[in-house]
Parts: C-alpha cells; sequence; structure tokens
C-alpha cells in the first residue's frame, strides 16, 4: 500500500531527525535558538501552548476515528488500534514537551540553555509526527489497509502462547517434525490472535463481497510468508525475478529479518492460519446458502503462497500444510456446483510442475495425488472445467495423477498423503 509506505517512510526519517538533533544538541554541535532573555520567554511559552493545544487535537482524532472505526461486531479491534508506534511516539514527545516548557518557565530562563534547543527540537518533531498518525486515522478507515495492519502484528510468539497447535522436532519423519492442531482441551493462554482480522472477515462475509474476503484472505495469509522472508505475490510477478540490486537487497533483507524465526515457529504460524481458512471456507456453506464463490479466494490465496514459498529452502512442512488445506477445502465443496468459467484449482497443475523444478519433488506428487482425488470425487475438475491444465504435467506427475484418480474412483475412503502429516484427516469433515 502506497499510503502505508509513505506513513513509515516519513515516520521514520522524523525519528532518526529527531534522534540526531537531540545528540547534536547535547554535543553543542546544535544550536536552535537565538536571542535575548526577553524573547526566550515568550519563544517557550509558545512552543508549549502551540504544541500541546496541536499534539492534544491529534491525538483526541485518533480516538475518535478509532471509536469510528469500530462496530459492535468488532471489538478486538480497538486494543489494536491503539497499540501503533506512531500514537505512542507522538503521546511521548507532547508529554516531554510540556514538562519540559512548564519547568523552563518555572526556573530562571538563561539565553544560552541546551534545555531551550531540547524543547525547540521535540516541539517541532511532535509537529512532524501528526502527520503519520493521521495517515494512520485514513488506513484505520479502509478495510484492507486495516487487514494489511492487523496482519503484520501477528507474531509466532502470539500463535503458540494460543496453543491450538503443537510442532515437535521428529528424526524419523522426512519433514523432520511433527505438527497436530490440538482439539480437545484447548486452554489457551493468551488472546486469539486472529480474532481482530476474524471481525473484518466476517463483515465482508455478511455483506457477501466475495472480491473483498478474497483479498482480506490474501492479508490472512501473508504472516506465513513474512516469516518464511517472502512475498506473498502473484506468479506473473515471480516468473520476473529481478537481478537488480535494489530487488536484490530488498529480498536479502526480507529473509534476513525472517531467520530470527526457527522452523517450528514457521509451522506454528503456517498451521493456524491455513486452520482458520479452511474453517472459513467450510462456515460459508451454510452462511452464503451452499454456494460455490466463497472457495475462489481462499484456493487462488494457497497456490500463491505455496508459489512464492517454491523459491524457498525447507519450506516443505509449510507447502504440505497449504496443499492439505486445499484438499479439505475441496473436499468440503464436493458435492457443490461449481461457479464461473475459471477454476481456481487449474492454477495447481501448473503449481505441481513448479515445485518440481525448484526440487520439491515429494510436494508435487502431493499435489498431484490430491488433484487426482478432486478430479475423481468432485465436479470441480470436472473434463470441461479442466481443459488443457492437465497438459502442463510431465510425464511422471501425469502417472501420479492418473493413478491417484484410478484409485480415488476404486476406493472412496483413500485420502492423499500420509494420515500423519494431514492435520484435518479425522477432523472438519462433513
Amino acid at each position: 500500500m502506497i499510503l502505508t509506505r509513505v506513513r513509515q517512510t516519513f515516520f521514520a526519517t522524523t525519528l532518526a531527525g529527531l534522534f540526531v538533533s537531540l545528540v547534536g544538541i547535547l554535543s553543542g554541535q546544535v544550536s536552535l535558538f537565538v536571542g535575548d532573555v526577553a524573547a526566550l520567554s515568550t519563544v517557550v511559552s509558545t512552543v508549549v501552548q502551540t504544541t500541546a493545544t496541536i499534539g492534544a487535537i491529534a491525538l483526541a482524532l485518533v480516538f475518535l476515528t478509532a471509536q469510528l472505526s469500530v462496530s459492535a461486531s468488532r471489538p478486538s479491534i480497538l486494543r489494536e488500534l491503539y497499540r501503533q508506534a506512531e500514537v505512542y511516539v507522538l503521546v511521548a514527545t507532547l508529554l516531554a514537551t510540556v514538562v519540559l516548557g512548564y519547568g523552563l518557565l518555572l526556573r530562571p530562563l538563561q539565553a544560552k540553555s541546551v534545555l531551550v534547543d531540547v524543547l525547540l527540537a521535540l516541539g517541532i518533531a511532535e509537529l512532524l509526527f501528526i502527520f503519520p498518525v493521521l495517515l494512520l486515522q485514513f488506513e484505520s478507515l479502509d478495510p484492507l489497509c486495516l487487514a494489511a495492519k492487523l496482519a503484520r502484528r501477528i507474531r509466532p510468539r502470539q500463535i503458540v502462547e494460543y496453543g491450538l497447535t503443537e510442532v515437535e522436532e521428529a528424526k524419523d519423519s522426512r519433514l523432520g517434525f511433527r505438527y497436530s492442531l490440538v482439539i480437545v482441551g484447548l486452554r489457551p493462554q493468551g488472546v486469539d490472535p486472529l480474532r481482530p482480522l476474524h471481525e473484518i472477515i466476517l463483515e465482508s462475509v455478511a455483506t457477501r463481497d466475495r472480491v473483498l474476503l478474497g483479498k482480506l484472505l490474501r492479508n490472512l495469509l501473508e504472516p506465513v510468508a513474512r516469516v518464511n522472508g517472502v512475498r506473498l505475490t502473484p506468479p506473473r510477478s515471480l516468473r520476473e525475478r529481478s537481478s537488480s540490486l535494489p530487488h536484490k537487497l530488498i529480498r536479502g533483507t526480507r529473509r534476513l529479518l525472517a531467520k530470527r524465526f526457527s522452523a517450528s515457529d514457521r509451522i506454528h504460524v503456517a498451521l493456524a492460519i491455513v486452520h482458520y481458512a479452511v474453517k472459513r471456507s467450510r462456515n460459508l456453506l451454510h452462511e452464503w446458502d451452499g454456494r460455490d464463490i466463497g472457495r475462489h479466494g481462499i484456493l487462488t490465496a494457497l497456490g500463491d503462497l505455496i508459489w512464492s514459498l517454491s523459491w524457498i529452502e525447507k519450506s516443505e512442512p509449510t507447502i504440505q500444510i497449504c496443499l492439505f488445506g486445499a484438499l479439505r477445502i475441496s473436499e468440503f465443496y464436493r458435492r457443490v456446483e461449481p461457479y464461473g468459467r475459471l477454476e481456481p484449482l487449474n492454477f495447481y497443475f501448473l503449481l505441481a510442475s513448479h515445485l518440481a523444478n525448484t526440487g520439491k519433488v515429494p510436494e508435487a506428487e502431493l499435489c498431484c495425488q490430491i488433484l487426482g482425488w478432486i478430479a475423481a470425487n468432485t465436479q470441480q475438475l470436472a473434463p470441461e472445467r479442466v481443459g488443457s491444465s492437465e497438459a502442463e504435467l510431465g510425464e511422471p506427475l501425469q502417472r501420479t495423477y492418473m493413478t491417484s484418480k484410478r484409485t480415488s474412483k476404486r476406493r472412496r475412503s483413500w485420502r492423499p498423503g500420509e494420515p500423519a502429516e494431514d492435520p484435518w484427516r479425522e477432523w472438519l469433515r462433513d
């Protein structure tokens, strides 16, 4: 979002400028006030009154906008709207300016005072900080900007503390980890980190806005991409992976920041968020009267996420979780007549070939097995809807796909993948 980038850049620049100014003032290299003692009193009084008034108005606007942005169906968002670095910094500079200003007025003023220069620097910075805070309020009024902001606040620690997912190392497992969902005896230690986003998504569900729902679900999956050090981007952009220095620096920075998350953290985040997407698709069947349009946005976002993760080493567990999520969603909709001319699952044929080309052959085979099961048990991959997508598969994957298709028709209880690797195998069944 352009608005978000402008706000973040301006805020970071102002904060850095304030820090440099204070260092220069305290070291005696910078002097902001030049005048006599008579003018000093007027300057200090003006700075205190102006900054206190404008800062108080800006903070009042923050609280007013937050209250207007939160309806009765969005109580959890209110807490998140106030937890912004820009708001904290504005409050801190306002209090520092007022306290320092009154402290100077209550004592004899001297023309050469470092504290006066500090007061002027704080006053100027406070006025500049109002601009990103105002932009913050515009973001809060837009559901997509608000959802993106809330998604950036999701952290692995919050998901682990909530206790819905379990991840443990397993040397005898191909992936090196075992993961599962805690379906009984859940006693969460913290607040559900997905709750604020859930409230926004429910509003799009209530208005039956499938386009907005798809975009919100893409925002929901962003934390999975972030903890793996990639950006959730459509495949057409990923094919054009620029080798220019700025793009390399951006990708390198993203990967570097992701290194602070462990492999188990990544699995926790993927399992919790994809689980929400699976449940949301199931609930849409009842909320949208058994119509098919709800799964399109979810499957498209999952496919783009898998494509983004395919470039990353050791992302196999996360890719596998996404594939099993797509399988479970398709299973929910197996008796529903498909919607529209374009089938989102057609992209998964290209995705399987891409996974094989990037060295993730087991995940490519699992993707083909899932497509074979869907083709045999649902209308979603009926011959008239597949078109030429099956031709995207190479010969080995084509054999895997046809074998899965035949096995699914012969054994209706068969499901692709290993039961221990599918977190929804014995859960969320119709």
